[in-house]
């Protein structure tokens, strides 16, 4: 009777209750703890209205409430408390007919029948059963699984002996969570999957929730993140329809947390950044500090160590405030990992020190053992390398207890890389085997792909086994690209760029490095791209390339600077250094250095600290100061013996070597520089190696040993030639022997000392122009064939984007030609340098991935000297090739039957000195300095020492020949040979009248030899040179006057003395291109085309470039008299000016690289414009520019000049065309002009005569080539 009475209240109250909340604006929404709470204290106060709210708005958090009332329940018949008895078994009816009537669910009603149905012994049972369940999750939360499982299994007999499925799945669950944290990953699963199967057939949907997500980090911790994120997807939807949004937003950080481990890290700031939101919203401490920790981690995988350090310290005060050590030892461990990263070594280890307190403490054992091994990485790259072993030590002993194979396979790794820096690389294999298969024991191919890329480092960067290490880094690859760890993929790729790079294939380095770069940007790791903008840089270093080196270098210092990481700003630095050193500014690389030295120093980073002293003793080294070097030697030798680092001291041999060498003590020089030779060796650096092999061969020829001599500079130069054979590209081709011309030189000192003549001729030609040989002995490469055309597009998109910027500048000029530019024009100029910085880039990367000369199967061979003589040198002919050194000059006299080699006996410097001095009056014309073209003077002491010094000590080899193929070297390159100065002859009076008479009695080097000029011997062969014409074609294509544009209004508003003086040339202000008209060229081409017929040519606007290049391939004789825009320190963006429109498709600049793209079957190339014969003078490949460019085109020989000058060019040209229909060779027809030019006079307004026998009128024009008449 009293329970029918209080089931009818009850459907009373649950009635009044439904039309009450139809009126309540805001449901009674409360955190677990806070309901339990509310929810008790209103059952005692018999509250029936908040009863009802309560749990009519908090369905799933009932379950809890009712199992502690009904052990009260139980407790209280035990205990013989009837009336309490009686108040518990009221409110467990109440509720669980309340949860009925609201929610049509009798979960709770069963519940409360098998309440009834127990016994007093199974009530009794009952409650043994959940102090045992409570004590397991006491011991659980100690980390004692152990323990806890023990009890736990305990538990559960009771709970199948009742049959109480409810508890049978919670303990079965805190089974399932157990195994996971002993990794027992079966097990686990087993006992999760049961729990699930019994609250699904429950419907206690709270707990379902709880075992999705057990369940989903079973996975998440085997790696199975496909698996373990459908789990976490099915704990989510769960806990929204059940209105949990808190447990929402746990589920939210483990999915967050899951792509962080899939290193989809945008996916996973996108999900941890909603769970943010909800711990926000509802005030929960506990998942906000879950959220900051997953939002660091996430963080400091794309190396913005900063925010990590944002987000990991406001964790850190919340699990301060709340009191919960475990996890503030866990927020400083992350702390010290980050504080690491960003070079602050002291303050990590004093913050690790802390964190492993609290580990030990709490006895967090797999943070203690993380914590430990941060600490060993710390004092590791501290320079300690001895101490970081003990704490990786420390560190594997809590792993190996815990047994955690991948953190024991982690930190075997570490160990590794401690053997392979301190040289014992076989022991570091020993250790990565180890490592690999405990990691491969467990399935974790990703920690197995880690090991690979370090097991790869070791013979890459010690054992030199390269095919091994691609091996490896291949696997590692393949593995990543799986798992789909983009950002490790590409760190992969960088490493076998480093691998290509140590062995000198700078061209597959690059590949490499652009790619690895790409990844770095898409997947926006800001580190990475730092880095890989360093090895770029480095690539560029090595091959000569400073100022692109310089580039790519304050790029990454940007990043590093930006995302405070002191480390690489440290490496960045030295790297800078050693671009100044390179450049001979050592001062600033001291600077450098010395800012580099500062930082190591405040981290106390010991590795950096040896490096900087290395290096600074390096710079003084170069200064002379002996003294100043070997103290900096010997700190870094100091700290090298702590440290141990193996690269490090084969360039502290080396420099040591190169110290004694300078104080001549050459034997202590020699066994330095063998001790460096040896690690070089040993750890197969070839940069080590060469300049080892170099420095021995330079001691043993000091102590004229010039057996053992010669040797070391032929292993110097194997090891160079070696690194030179990887390299495709040519613009890394071209600079990579600038720093190494000395060994070759050395090489022909030395055998010219032990009489082998012909030998050292062999490596003068190897050493000369090799680059250009091995470019005209392809066949014709299609540049654009095969590339990206995203990539074509941007090389388009950056031409038109110039050439409108140029445009806009000279608008700019217009408006405002005042002498000063105007801020306007700078910011234009500016724009217009970064575009061209942005093309030279584009460029770069198109010739390194599409490389012009990738089909080369190999290089072409230098000729030997009786290959010289048989296959170039003809009768009547002599070679002569000088081999400039900085002590020295050599200079080779070659015949067809006979070769001499003469030591000149003057020093680079003085040479360099008097070409400079004799060039002066032509560059002072050109930059302006000298304004009026009567002060114009040609020295003539000067040409005749430079006649003395360089030619007439072989003059007497010469006898009666007459033809003369001139290989200058160095300095030479900018030298008109046919100026020199043979005789000055004494003038009594000279005629005031004729302007120039004082050179009208010179004898010059013209007026006895017919010259042309070449790169090498080698370039010469023939069959290198084919030229296929149509009879049936006209003759000559020629160009001439170009329209250009607004230029010409600037020109005409300057009222400029050149203009009264009679010089014309192209204006340059601020980088912006002004072109004077050239009417005088108008008339050349006139007068060429009546000469060589019949011909074809372009005027004014018609003189397009899209006009010239359909049409070049199909003529023998091919004329531009243009402007030309030489560019020494980029000659790739050297550019002919055609006619300026607006064509969209060319911009009315031919570069030289778009003269290698064209396909010319010219026997002749005529450069009629100011200075193209000039471009960048690189040691070994002389000057690099678009002589060298037409050649590779097709063209055997080039007409080119070496100043400007426009008052003589069309009649100059008009004799050597007129001369050359005559049937005269190329090179004789250019003598007889030039002689006819010299004698030549012209009026000068009405009373002066004008001389051509300045050198300045007649001698800027040189012949690079065959020198044969005319193949029709």
């Amino acid at each position: 009777m009293r329970k029918s009475i209080l089931f009818f209240c009850l459907l009373f109250i649950i009635f009044f209750a439904c039309q009450r909340s139809q009126k309540q604006d805001q449901p009674i929404m409360l955190a677990q703890p806070e309901f339990e709470t509310d929810l008790k204290a209103a059952l005692q106060a018999q509250d029936t209205l908040k009863v009802v709210d309560l749990v009519k708005n908090n369905r799933y958090r009932l379950s809890a409430v009712f199992e502690t009332t009904g052990n009260s329940y139980f407790q209280n018949i035990i205990d013989g408390d009837g009336h309490k008895a009686d108040l518990r078994q009221t409110e467990l009816a109440w509720l669980a007919n309340l949860f009925q009537g609201y929610f049509n669910d009798d979960y709770f009603i069963k519940r409360f029948q098998q309440f009834q149905g127990w016994s007093s012994a199974q009530k009794a049972e009952k409650l043994t059963a959940d102090s045992l369940k409570e004590q397991a999750y006491q011991f659980y939360e100690q980390k004692d699984y152990k323990a806890s499982e023990t009890l736990n299994q305990q538990a559960l007999l009771i709970y199948l002996k009742l049959g109480d499925r409810t508890n049978q799945a919670l303990v079965l669950n805190g089974l399932g969570l157990c195994c996971l944290n002993r990794r027992q990953f079966d097990e686990a699963l087993n006992y999760l999957t049961q729990a699930l199967d019994l609250n699904r057939q429950l419907g206690l949907k709270q707990n379902i929730v709880v075992n999705l997500n057990g369940i989903a980090n079973v996975y998440q911790r085997q790696r199975k993140f496909a698996e373990a994120l459908d789990y976490f997807q099915q704990s989510l939807e769960l806990a929204r329809e059940i209105g949990d949004e808190v447990s929402a937003g746990f589920r939210l950080s483990n999915i967050g947390d899951t792509y962080h481990r899939m290193d989809d890290q945008q996916k996973a700031k996108q999900y941890l950044e909603q769970a943010l939101e909800v711990a926000k919203q509802h005030e929960d401490n506990k998942l906000k500090r879950t959220v900051f920790l997953n939002l660091g981690a996430v963080q400091a995988d794309l190396s913005e160590f900063s925010l990590a350090i944002e987000y990991w310290e406001q964790g850190l005060i919340i699990a301060e405030e709340i009191d919960h050590h475990e996890s503030q030892g866990s927020f400083l461990s992350n702390l010290g990992m980050a504080y690491r990263n960003t070079g602050k070594y002291d303050e990590a280890l004093a913050t690790l020190r802390k964190a492993l307190t609290l580990n030990i403490d709490t006895k967090n054992r797999w943070t203690e053992g993380n914590t430990l091994r941060e600490m060993g990485v710390n004092l590791y790259l501290k320079g300690d390398p001895d101490s970081a072993l003990i704490y990786w030590n420390r560190s594997l002993s809590v792993f190996e207890e815990l047994a955690d194979t991948s953190s024991m396979g982690l930190l075997t790794g570490y160990m590794g890389i401690f053997h392979k820096n301190t040289g014992q690389p076989h022991q570091a294999i020993g250790y990565f085997n180890r490592a690999l298969e405990l990691s491969r024991k467990i399935g974790n191919d990703r920690e197995a792909s880690n090991i690979m890329t370090n097991m790869g480092n070791v013979y890459n960067d010690v054992l030199a086994d390269y095919e091994k290490a691609a091996q490896l880094f291949r696997q590692a690859l393949e593995i990543k690209q799986r798992l789909g760890e983009t950002h490790f993929a590409g760190v992969i790729l960088g490493n076998l760029g480093l691998c290509y790079k140590n062995q000198g294939d700078y061209q597959n380095a690059l590949e490499h490095f652009f790619k690895s770069l790409k990844i770095a940007r898409d997947t926006k790791n800001k580190s990475s791209e730092g880095v890989m903008l360093s090895h770029i840089g480095d690539i560029y270093q090595d091959v000569g390339l400073n100022k692109e080196a310089n580039d790519n270098y304050y790029q990454a210092f940007s990043i590093f600077h930006t995302t405070k990481e002191i480390k690489p700003q440290i490496e960045l630095l030295i790297n800078l250094g050693s671009n100044y050193l390179n450049l001979e500014q050592a001062d600033s690389a001291i600077t450098s250095y010395q800012k580099a030295l500062q930082m190591a120093k405040k981290i106390d980073h010991k590795n950096f600290e040896a490096t900087c002293y290395y290096y600074l003793g390096n710079a003084y080294k170069e200064l002379g100061e002996s003294k100043k070097a070997l103290a900096y030697f010997d700190q870094a030798q100091q700290l090298i013996q702590q440290t141990k680092v193996v690269n490090l001291q084969a360039k502290l041999f080396n420099g040591q070597g190169e110290v004694d060498f300078t104080n001549a003590s050459y034997q202590n020089a020699f066994h330095n520089f063998e001790n460096g030779a040896k690690i070089g060796e040993k750890i197969y650096s070839p940069e080590i190696i060469w300049r080892a092999y170099y420095g021995m061969g330079r001691a043993k020829e000091k102590l004229a040993q010039w057996d053992k001599a010669e040797k070391y500079y032929q292993q110097a130069i194997e090891s160079i030639e070696a690194m030179r054979a990887n390299i495709r590209a040519m613009t890394l081709k071209e600079t990579f022997l600038n720093d190494k011309i000395e060994v070759y030189q050395a090489m022909v000192r030395t055998l010219l000392k032990m009489g082998r003549e012909e030998d050292a001729y062999h490596y003068l030609e190897r050493s000369k122009a090799r680059t250009f040989l091995d470019i005209l002995s392809t066949s014709h490469f299609n540049f654009a064939q095969g590339i990206d055309s995203l990539l074509l597009h941007r090389k388009k998109d950056l031409e038109l984007r110039i050439y409108q910027t140029q445009e806009a500048l000279v608008q700019l000029y217009t408006s405002s030609p005042q002498h000063e530019p105007t801020e306007q024009q700078i910011a234009t100029a500016d724009s217009l340098e970064k575009l061209k910085g942005e093309q030279r880039r584009v460029l770069n990367e198109i010739e390194v991935k599409y490389p012009r000369y990738s089909d080369l199967l190999g290089a072409q061979q230098p000729l030997t000297l009786r290959q010289v003589q048989q296959k170039v040198v003809k009768p009547e002919t002599a070679l002569i090739e000088y081999l400039v050194g900085e002590e020295t000059t050599w200079v080779w006299v070659i015949e067809n039957n006979s070769s001499t080699v003469i030591d000149l006996n003057i020093k680079r410097s003085h040479l360099e000195a008097l070409v400079l001095q004799l060039l002066k009056p032509f560059r002072d014309a050109r930059s302006g300095k000298i304004k009026n073209l009567a002060d114009i003077h040609y020295d003539i002491q000067v040409s005749n020492e430079l006649y003395q010094s360089i030619f007439k000590p072989l003059e007497s080899c010469l006898g009666t020949l007459q033809r003369l193929i001139i290989i200058p070297d160095d300095v030479l390159c900018y030298v008109p040979f046919e100026a020199l100065v043979t005789e000055i002859e004494t003038v009594q009076a000279l005629d005031k009248n004729v302007l120039f008479s004082r050179y009208q009695k010179l004898n010059y080097l013209i007026e006895r030899f017919i010259i042309s000029y070449a790169h090498s011997a080698s370039v010469l062969e023939p069959g290198l040179h084919k030229t296929k014409m149509d009879k049936d074609k006209p003759s000559l294509l020629a160009f001439g006057n170009p329209d250009f544009g607004g230029s010409e209004k600037i020109v005409s508003q300057f009222n400029l003395d050149q203009i009264q003086t009679g010089i014309t040339s192209s204006m340059r202000s601020h980088d912006g291109l002004i072109f004077a008209p050239l009417p005088q060229s108008e008339v050349e081409i006139k007068s060429i085309a009546e000469i060589i017929a019949p011909s074809v040519y372009f005027l004014n606007q018609d003189a397009k470039e899209g006009t010239f290049k359909q049409m070049a391939a199909d003529y023998p004789i091919i004329h531009l008299a243009t402007h030309c825009i030489t560019e020494e320190q980029q000659p790739m963006f050297s550019r002919i000016i055609f006619a300026q429109d607006n064509d969209p498709a060319e911009d009315g600049f031919l570069h030289t690289h778009e003269v290698f793209n064209l396909k010319l079957q010219a026997d002749l190339v005529t450069l009629s414009a100011c200075e193209t014969g000039l471009g960048k003078l690189s040691r070994g490949e002389g000057l690099i520019g678009l002589t060298r460019a037409f050649m590779y085109a097709g063209t055997p020989s080039v007409l080119v000049s070496l100043w400007s000058v426009s008052e003589t060019t069309a009649e100059l040209m008009k004799y050597f065309y007129s001369n050359l229909s005559a049937g005269m060779s190329k090179a004789e027809a250019l003598q007889q002009a030039k002689i006819k030019l010299l004698k030549s006079e012209s009026q000068f307004g009405d009373d002066v005569r004008f001389s051509f026998a300045n050198p300045f009128f007649w001698a800027p024009f040189i012949l690079f080539g065959t020198i044969e008449p005319m193949c029709r």
